[in-house]
């Protein structure tokens, strides 16, 4: 009876966990890669094909439901095997989506990054700048570094498409 409680409190019912053992980290086949670049609309640039489960994270989050709620998705797996792009890429292409159709306002936040170190997030942000380039869309990394306004000492100029200061921030606020 136990495993039945912790079974309904880590995953209800409407949820289909997948647990999967990867000795090495595969690719997708060549027939499967126009399919891939449609779900994120053509955002991948890199010269290999994606691994499968990035593919799986795509197909996930852009799955229709009947109904009408969002999917989520946690991926486990090592260093360098490509986790961002599992989420980064379907998010940018669906808001793209969306600010093409009009379907939300520009100035708005849209969606929100959490990472556990202000490295990671560094390490993301120019990945994220290319990703937004020519869309009108923008980021913020919001912490203790972000300066109030733009004329106060700044680590960086800022990347395109990045909200360097608080006071821009309240203003503009960024879609990311």
């Amino acid at each position: 009876k136990i495993s039945e409680v912790i079974e309904k409190l880590f995953a209800s019912e409407d949820n289909m966990p997948l647990v999967q053992c990867m000795d090495r980290y595969e690719a997708i086949n060549e027939s499967e890669a126009e399919a891939a670049y449609q779900l994120i609309d053509h955002l991948w640039d890199n010269k290999y094909l994606p691994y499968k489960h990035q593919y799986k994270c795509w197909e996930t989050l852009n799955a229709e439901t009947t109904d009408g709620k969002c999917k989520s998705i946690v991926v486990t797996t090592g260093t360098g095997s490509g986790k961002t792009e599992c989420f980064m890429l379907p998010l940018v292409a669906d808001l793209i989506r969306k600010h093409k159709s009009q379907t939300v306002p520009c100035n708005q936040i849209e969606a929100i990054f959490l990472y556990p170190l202000n490295a990671l997030m560094e390490d993301q942000k120019v990945r994220l700048s290319k990703l937004l380039e020519g869309t009108g869309l923008t980021f913020a990394v919001y912490n203790s570094g972000l300066p109030e306004r733009e004329d106060e000492d700044s680590e960086e100029s800022g990347l395109p498409g990045e909200i360097t200061n608080r006071q821009e921030m309240r203003s503009t606020p960024p879609n990311i």
